[in-house]
């Protein structure tokens, strides 16, 4: 397990804490096991799929791995518009 520093922690916003946490482990590992990051984000929005920030996570996630091909339904999944210029 990667561990996120608590000084560190980003804030999500109100969440259970099982998926905040989830969360947080996900950022932690995105660049040293993008693979585990991957499975720490799709195991947050397991617990709770209308959560936002674990859509912009794994959004950001697959951009970051130029994953491009699983970014844009995940980014439909969160909600977002299908032309990306118009993200916010």
């Amino acid at each position: 397990m990667i561990a996120f520093d608590e000084d560190d922690k980003l804030d999500f916003g109100h969440l259970p804490p099982a998926v905040d946490h989830l969360l947080h482990q996900g950022v932690a590992a995105h660049f040293a096991d993008p693979a585990l990051a991957e499975r720490h984000f799709l195991a947050a929005l397991a617990l709770a799929p209308d959560t936002l920030p674990a859509h912009r996570c794994l959004v950001k996630h697959y951009n970051r791995c130029r994953q491009f091909d699983k970014a844009l339904p995940a980014a439909r999944q969160a909600g977002l518009p299908a032309d990306w210029l118009l993200w916010q």
